[in-house]
Parts: C-alpha cells; structure tokens; sequence
C-alpha cells in the first residue's frame, strides 16, 4: 500500500486542527454515496483572509424562464382521505366546482384533465381527492408531500408523487459537476 505524497495531499484545516476529508481517503477504502455527490456540489469555498474583495461565485447559465402565465405550482401535503389542497392550481386552470375530470398515470405521474366524459368532479371545495387505486398504483400514502404543476398551456395537472421527486432531485444534482477548486 503506497502513502499519499505531500503533493497529493489535501488537508483542509480550521484554526490549527487537521481535518480530513472524504477526498483524502484513498479511492480504495471509500465507496461514493449519493450524499457525498449531493454535498460536492453544495461546498463553499473559504473566506479570504486578505483584503475585503469579493470573489464572484461561478454561476451556470440559466434556464429558460418560465412564465407565471403558462405554469404554477404548488408543493402540497396529502391528507388521509387522499385529498390535496390544489384550489390555487384548479383556479389558475380556470376549472370550477363541478366540472368533470378524469385521472391518468403516465410515467409514474398522475395526470389530471377537464374530460366531459369523465364520472368524477371538481369537489365544491377545489380540493382533488386523489382516487384510491390511483394513490395505490403511484404508492402515494397519507402524509406524502406531493408536487402540483397546473400547465396552462395544455389544460391539465401533473402531480408528481414524492417518489419521482426524490427520483428528479437525484437525477439533477448527478448532472451536477464538481468544480476543481471545491472541497467535498
């Protein structure tokens, strides 16, 4: 087993104590999980101790925008008769009580749509009740956190259960790349 030279050695240090970090422990003795490939990309650089100038952070270019005209949403709790407070998002669709709406899954998503054919309704108090196979199928259980989407454009309610998420947050911050200059 061969030691680190000192060029290859990264300490990081606070005051006068050594601490060792996760990049410091050869790759054979350390697994990566996905929390250290989170916290990677959540590092802050260290303060500069001389002078009082500011070093702009890298920022990624961004995203297009997303027009409050053409989307809303909301992050909502499910209740234990599987109802969701979603009036904002049903009244940004212009939908109202009474009108028949249809559930779909497509992709692990619940997909909600004005459908005059459809047996079931907006309730009186704008609050879908999410169907009982439905939240069976997208195993979405009471208490869940449940993200809304009112997409404008095409008339419907996307409701990503916590599952997928969690699923996009992993998948997002894999995309991620560690800068060279960051500490893990």
């Amino acid at each position: 087993m061969s030691t680190p030279s000192s060029a290859n050695e990264k300490v990081a240090t606070s005051s006068t104590r050594a601490i060792r970090t996760p990049a410091d422990i050869p790759s054979s003795s350390h697994v990566v999980q996905p929390a250290d490939r989170i916290v990677e990309t959540l590092t802050i650089p260290p303060l500069s101790k001389t002078g009082s100038t500011v070093t702009a952070l890298p920022v990624p270019p961004l995203e297009p925008l997303v027009d409050n005209s053409t989307a809303g949403f909301a992050l909502v709790r499910v209740d234990g008769s599987g109802a969701v407070a979603s009036k904002a998002a049903i009244t940004l669709l212009g939908w109202s009580a009474g009108i028949p709406i249809r559930y779909d899954i497509r992709s692990g998503l619940i997909v909600v749509t004005a459908d005059p054919t459809a047996g079931r309704r907006v309730p009186a108090k704008l609050n879908l009740v999410l169907p009982t196979k439905i939240r069976s199928r997208c195993r979405v259980r009471a208490g869940d956190q449940v993200f809304l989407a009112a997409l404008l454009e095409h008339k419907l309610l996307v409701i990503y259960p916590q599952r997928r998420l969690y699923d996009m947050v992993l998948a997002y911050h894999d995309t991620l790349q560690v800068q060279p200059n960051s500490r893990p």
